[in-house]
């Protein structure tokens, strides 16, 4: 019996009203998070990522379709309701700075975290601060300081402390690196990786980033235009992708080999969303679409141990599709 999912969303779509066509930001996106799971979705920018996990996470208030968070349908639920359940679902966001009150102390940061979902009494709430922060890496007496006191890593921490403090089952990382250095990315990186063995977390982690998803998903859903165009395990969508976008993004990655120069295949920019390209979303910029790609949207197909959205899904490397 196969084992639902910690979370499972289905035919999501978030439009925003414009003139004369509203934007697609989101368009019918199907996904799934396991238990303990990492699950990376990348794509360029304006593809859509934030926009679905603020949608996930119940701050996109436009969105329709279906968000099941252990079972729980949370899409149109009462504002009380969804309270009862932040503690099971956080959001880390890209940038620490404006994600943190500048009038407030990291302890007060904290311990309203706590005193809004665990009520406990005032001896203890200090106690878990402290905690907190030194799981996190941060010197527990700093806990007195203000967010500008610290730097861009060490406020990162506090965000991931702050999302820890009502014990979630569910983290959604939105770019939680990209505002970085590398070598503080690297730290972030391992402090995820470091609480999702100790205590059993899930992540969605949203990146441009195909190196750094790579260090940390199980799975990888490519997100192009408001769909998903490719899903599967990130070995399998990394060694041998099935849809020309994802081919495209691989190519990209600079390489760290001298001499080797990126393959950077996909041409011109992300289409309007508010306009998107009839047919297959990606063929204005796809180097082997052909007439068909103009005419039909492609199937959300089977492919191995994933899905791609792709004519030429079956013909891709390793290829077997089933609809």
């Amino acid at each position: 019996m196969t084992r639902a999912p910690l979370l499972a969303v289905r035919d999501l779509r978030v439009h925003f009203p414009a003139t004369p066509h509203a934007i697609r930001a989101v368009d019918g996106v199907d996904l799934d998070v396991g238990s303990g799971e990492t699950v990376g979705l990348v794509g360029e920018s304006g593809c859509g990522k934030t926009t679905l996990a603020r949608a996930i996470v119940g701050i996109e208030p436009g969105a329709r379709g279906s968000v099941r968070l252990a079972g729980r349908e949370l899409i149109g639920l009462a504002r009380r309701e969804r309270r009862s359940l932040c503690g099971a679902l956080q959001m880390v966001f890209q940038d620490p700075a404006t994600s943190l009150d500048p009038r407030m102390t990291i302890a007060g940061i904290l311990g309203e975290a706590l005193r809004l979902h665990e009520r406990p009494v005032r001896a203890e709430v200090d106690v878990r601060v402290c905690e907190l922060m030194e799981r996190v890496g941060l010197d527990a007496r700093l806990r007195h300081r203000h967010p500008h006191e610290f730097s861009g890593g060490q406020k990162q921490r506090v965000c991931i402390a702050r999302a820890l403090a009502v014990r979630p089952l569910l983290i959604v990382c939105d770019e939680a690196v990209s505002a970085l250095d590398v070598s503080i990315q690297a730290q972030i990186l391992n402090l995820l990786a470091d609480l999702q063995d100790e205590f059993g977390l899930a992540y969605l982690f949203i990146s441009h980033d195909l190196a750094v998803v790579r260090h940390v998903a199980d799975r990888i859903a490519v997100m192009y235009l408001g769909q998903i165009v490719e899903e599967g395990r990130a070995e399998t969508v990394l060694a041998g992708p099935k849809h020309p976008y994802t081919r495209s993004l691989r190519g990209a990655v600079p390489s760290l080999e001298p001499g080797v120069p990126p393959i950077v295949s996909v041409r011109g920019d992300v289409p309007s969303a508010a306009r998107p390209p009839g047919g297959c979303r990606f063929h204005t910029r796809c180097p082997e679409a052909f007439e068909r790609c103009a005419r039909e949207s492609p199937p959300r197909v089977a492919v191995g141990d994933g899905t791609s959205r792709c004519f030429l899904a079956d013909s891709a490397p390793g290829g077997e599709a089933s609809a």
